[in-house]
Formats: structure tokens, sequence, C-alpha cells
């Protein structure tokens, strides 16, 4: 029964990745796409603070105001998951209880000499993202155009909404380099378009859109029986029950969102209004609210850490050649098991240090984590379901190593054991 809420690859950051499917449109020498597959994974966790110039609050129309109240622009990062071929079309049976399973970006990669007519490969492309319904942007990236090509394109380039053109993106011919420079433009400019969309759904999604009989309601997932599932639908023949489960549901949805946008804190405050609205009616969300607490702990601590880091070094070390943003971002990198699946992620350079885990103990959230998850498995055994039981105790596993990094007392050796597990 675990199979169906454990996932291959999990770590501490999963709960906040947001899952993007990189697809090839038409033909393209392999060479060109395992580069393109090594640049993108350079860029799984992308600086907020970078990406700020491109960002527009509450989607740059009506004047509204980000939901996310609480984000630390100076620390936060949002988190990528790169996904390619069988992994990225594979869908979750759990989408509902967790939308981070849902491909949420779509990159198509385009070589630009394999096509006479971009109009064409950005349509094929448009073709190829109908796989993905729940999609929230778009990117085509065209590799190696011609002048004829950039003429076509009408100065095509990160348009997130309107023709099929403005998600047509081109990168002028160069070596690795040259790429990488272009390739980290765009991502900010993607990651701040994600941010919007994510800020928009948090403003506007509705009550009435949050379904009750998902696939973590059914006996199929929770071993419940007959008589229990008639009692269930019974129960939810009361509207006043029906309205408390939905508003309940629909915050702990509205707290991933805020998670994958890089914000724990405004997610914390979404977990915990759930866990008051579900604590005595909707027991499984009720546990996943829990574990989301937890999990915001764990990477506000990390973001923290890394940031008190970078203020001590104060950023301007000769022998840093870096800027903050990237050394922030290498420390935050760890490998991922190579059964993960997916594009090939780059290995680290950095892992937590000494200071980030000596200044991320004083934080005390050891205690606390591990009450919350231990709360989340008295919920699941409530209702008897022995799947999330297995799932949380592979979380806490990864939490406590997460935890073990921030130990002031932990020796190096130790240390080096952790990181293999992030």
């Amino acid at each position: 029964m675990s199979s169906r809420c454990i996932e291959s690859g999990i770590s501490v950051f999963t709960a906040a990745e947001v899952r993007v499917a990189v697809i090839p449109i038409g033909s393209i020498p392999p060479e060109v796409w395992g580069s393109t597959l090594d640049a993108l994974s350079s860029f799984r966790h992308v600086s907020l603070s970078a990406s700020r110039s491109f960002y527009q609050e509450g989607g740059g129309a009506g004047g509204n105001k980000s939901p996310l109240q609480h984000m630390d622009w100076a620390s936060a990062y949002m988190h990528f998951r790169f996904l390619q071929g069988e992994e990225c079309k594979r869908r979750s049976r759990m989408f509902e209880l967790y939308p981070q399973r849902l491909i949420l970006v779509v990159i198509g990669v385009v070589y630009c000499p394999q096509w006479e007519s971009m109009e064409e490969a950005v349509r094929e492309f448009e073709r190829a993202c109908k796989q993905f319904p729940e999609c929230m942007v778009r990117r085509c990236f065209a590799f190696d155009p011609s002048i004829a090509h950039i003429l076509q394109g009408g100065g095509a380039g990160g348009g997130g909404a309107g023709s099929m053109m403005e998600q047509l993106v081109m990168f002028p011919p160069g070596g690795r380099k040259h790429l990488e420079q272009h390739l980290e433009l765009w991502m900010h400019d993607l990651t701040a378009r994600v941010l919007t969309e994510f800020e928009l759904w948090v403003l506007n999604a509705a009550q009435h859109s949050i379904k009750l009989t998902t696939f973590a309601d059914s006996g199929e997932f929770t071993g419940q029986s007959v008589i229990d599932e008639v009692a269930k639908r019974l129960a939810l023949g009361d509207e006043e029950v029906r309205e408390k489960r939905r508003w309940g549901r629909l915050m702990k949805i509205k707290g991933d969102y805020c998670l994958m946008a890089g914000s724990p804190q405004d997610a914390s405050e979404y977990y915990r209004t759930c866990v008051e609205i579900c604590r005595g009616s909707d027991a499984l969300w009720c546990g996943v609210a829990l574990e989301g607490i937890a999990q915001a702990r764990i990477l506000t601590a990390l973001s923290a850490a890394a940031a008190f880091e970078l203020s001590q070094a104060g950023g301007s070390s000769p022998s840093s050649p870096a800027p903050p943003h990237q050394r922030l971002k290498s420390q935050l990198d760890a490998p991922r098991s190579a059964s993960a699946g997916g594009v090939h992620q780059a290995a680290p350079r950095h892992s937590l240090r000494g200071s980030q885990r000596t200044s991320t103990s004083r934080t005390h959230i050891e205690s606390s984590v591990r009450e919350l998850l231990n709360e989340a498995r008295v919920y699941y055994k409530k209702r008897e379901v022995l799947g999330m039981v297995g799932h949380t105790r592979k979380r806490a596993l990864l939490l406590w190593h997460a935890v073990e990094l921030m130990r002031g007392d932990a020796g190096s050796s130790d240390r080096g054991r952790c990181c293999g597990w992030l």
C-alpha cells in the first residue's frame, strides 16, 4: 500500500519542488539534447531575489496584492525538478492530495536546423503540451536559429500569454558558457512567471472547485470496508460538513502552492488553518497538513542557515569568485539518486557547512518537527491509512537527516553521510 504514496527520488525539497516536463519537439541530435539537459540541471534552485526584476506583483493586473505576505526575498528560492521521457508522462493518482506531483511547467526544446518554419515548430509544441492539462507556464526554447528563423520568430521571447509565438525563446548559437548565460536570464523570467501564476491561483481558487471524492478518499487507498464507505457518504450528505471539508482542503492546497512559491512561512499559516478545520472531520488531510508544517519549518531553517553564512562572509570574499546567490544555490544543490529518474542532476559543489548548522541549531526545530510528524501518523492511524503511515516514516527519515546537518555537535564524517540523503 505504501507504493501508492511514496515516490522514487524523494528528498528534503520534494514537497516544495515545481515539476517541469522537458520535452523534445521534433528531432534533436543527442549531443544537443544532452547539453541542454545538463545546462537546465544547474537551475534546480533559482534565487527569487535574482528573479525579482522580472516579477509583477499580483499578476501585474487589477492592482492585486500578493498573497505571499511573508515572502523573504533575500533568502527565498524556487526549487525545480526537471523530468523527461516516461517520468513526466506518468500521472500520479495522488495529485489532489499532493499538487506538487502535477506537471505545472512545460519546456519544449527545438533544434532549429531541423525546422523550416518556426511557426510549425511552435504548433507542434502546443500539441505536445496538451498531455499536461494542469500546466501553468509554457516555454519553447529554440537553439541554433538562423537569421531566417529569427525573422520568423518576430522578436519572440518570454510572453506567458497571448499568441503561440510569445512562448518561443530563441537562443543564439554559441558555446556552453554562452548558452548558460542566456539560459540564466530566461530561467529567472520563467521563475517570475511561475511565481505570478501561483499567486493568482492562491488569490482566485474557489472553494467549490475542491473535490471530496478523490482517490485518497476511496476504499482502494484507505482500505476501508464497504460499510465504512457507505457511512462516509452518508456523513457527506450534510451540506455544512461538505463545505467545512472543502474549505479545509482548500487551505491545505494553498499552503502547497505557497511552499512551491518559496514562502514556507505563508505555507505554514495555511497548513495551520487546515489543521484547525480538519482536525475532527478530515483526518487524512489534517495529517498531510501537519507534515506540511514540518516541511515548511525545515525549509525555513535551511534557507536561514545559508543566509546566515553569507552574511557572516559578507559576500565579498576574494576566495569566492561566485556571487552570493550562486554560492547559496550550490549549497542547496544535492545529489539525487539515479533511481529518481528525470533529467541528470549536476553534482553539488558545496554542502551545508559548520556555521550553517550552528546557526540553524538555535532554532530548536528538531523537537517540534518530530512532534508534528508523530501527530500526523496518529491521524493516519485513525483512518487506518497504512500506506500514509509508511510514507510518513520515509519523510521523517529524510527530515531527521536534514536536522542532523544543522546540529552543532555533529562531526564532519557524520555530516558527509547525511549529505547523501538530501
